[in-house]
């Protein structure tokens, strides 16, 4: 594990090279029609305490056919999930 530090107000730029898997059956793309298929039976929780973040990423998750619920933070996500 490689530790990657930064001041709150420097950014950082990280690049990471995997390599491929040898004997590895290649995926298939995922239509449009086969992940609306899956968004429409599959509930989905956004957290982040950035509401920026929060409403951009729901809005993304609808937008492709998922039911979202938003939460601001890890103690509302809990709460909603119990």
């Amino acid at each position: 594990m490689t530790p990657i530090d930064t001041a709150q107000e420097h950014a950082k730029r990280v690049a990471i090279w995997l390599p491929l898997a040898r004997d590895a059956e290649p995926c298939q793309a995922v239509t449009s029609h086969k992940l609306q298929t899956l968004a429409a039976a599959t509930p989905v929780l956004v957290v982040d305490d950035d509401p920026l973040v929060l409403e951009t990423v729901a809005a993304q998750q609808e937008d492709e056919g998922f039911i979202v619920t938003t939460a601001a933070n890890g103690m509302q996500a809990l709460g909603l999930l119990n």
